[in-house]
């Protein structure tokens, strides 16, 4: 919104007010709107979620093997290694 020169500055303060004022109840419908999808999601068990409803984690987190992955890989020869010395 541009900025007014001049005009009351009663009106500027009550648009600002009233901007803000959406802003809240937006907030709020929002909230309640991801919460009752969660719930929905976690009742159902799905596999897959919406993007935006995923975990934020680092990009590297992301990225990584899961555990599951991790223990199927078989030992590297290294770990063998420093075991068999043990």
């Amino acid at each position: 919104m541009a900025q007014k020169t001049g005009g009351a500055a009663s009106k500027l303060a009550r648009i600002s007010i009233t901007r803000k004022g959406i802003a809240r109840v937006l907030t709020v419908l929002n909230a309640n709107t991801r919460c009752a999808i969660r719930k929905q999601l976690l009742k159902e068990n799905t596999k897959y979620w919406p993007k935006d409803m995923r975990k934020k984690l680092t990009r590297a987190k992301r990225r990584a093997l899961t555990p599951a992955q991790v223990r199927s890989l078989p030992p590297s020869p290294l770990l063998l290694r420093a075991r068999s010395r043990a």
